[in-house]
């Protein structure tokens, strides 16, 4: 993993526009023709699926999920990504291959009793993440009753006994994570990848 700096970036032309889209850009999920992934639509189908396993993704354009242009974006309504939960806990367990592509935009604000949130909800076992940056995100959340949040820009938690590998992936100086227990566990957390890992789990990053 590595921290990069960026200079400014102009107005997007293409943003997310909130809906996760039916089908991906083109591919077969397999490791020679992977799933194609070029829009922010695209990446919400990915993120939301619980049917990874074993399949292939490639970012194939960099993916901008809000319009950060402005240096107050966070104040003006933008989009909640759909990577967070407050208890529906499912993991992706594939390959995304990042390609050298900048996911930006990410914004995540759990209000109350939130578990896990980031791009992805949790990373499972097998999953490989490769070549992926994160800029301009912001990813914050409470829980008022239980254990959490979980946050990171990444993934917000990690499975129970999963195996777990973050290749060539990077964060900028851009990203906030801020996970806040106001309950009576005071148990929470935050990271610029991840925000938690379970027990037995083993996360290699290179």
């Amino acid at each position: 993993p590595q921290l990069r700096a960026f200079g400014f970036q102009e107005k997007p032309e293409n943003v997310w526009d909130g809906t996760t889209a039916s089908d991906y850009a083109g591919g077969s999920g397999t490791e020679t023709d992977p799933y194609q992934i070029a829009t922010g639509e695209q990446l919400a189908k990915l993120v939301t699926s619980k049917d990874t396993a074993g399949k292939y993704y490639k970012l194939t354009n960099d993916i901008c999920l809000n319009d950060t242009s402005a240096p107050n974006w966070k104040e003006n309504s933008p989009k909640q990504w759909v990577g967070g939960c407050d208890n529906d806990h499912f993991y992706f367990s594939g390959t995304l291959e990042g390609d050298g592509h900048i996911v930006s935009g990410l914004y995540i604000n759990g209000k109350t009793d939130w578990f896990y949130g980031g791009l992805f909800n949790g990373l499972g076992n097998g999953a490989v993440i490769r070549n992926v940056g994160l800029t301009n995100a912001s990813v914050t959340g409470e829980n008022a009753k239980a254990d959490g949040p979980f946050l990171g820009t990444l993934a917000g938690n990690l499975q129970n006994n999963s195996t777990v590998n973050v290749v060539g992936c990077w964060v900028d100086d851009t990203v906030t994570v801020k996970a806040t227990n106001s309950g009576s566990s005071n148990s929470e957390g935050a990271g610029g990848f991840i925000g938690c890992g379970a027990s037995g789990m083993s996360l290699t990053f290179s």
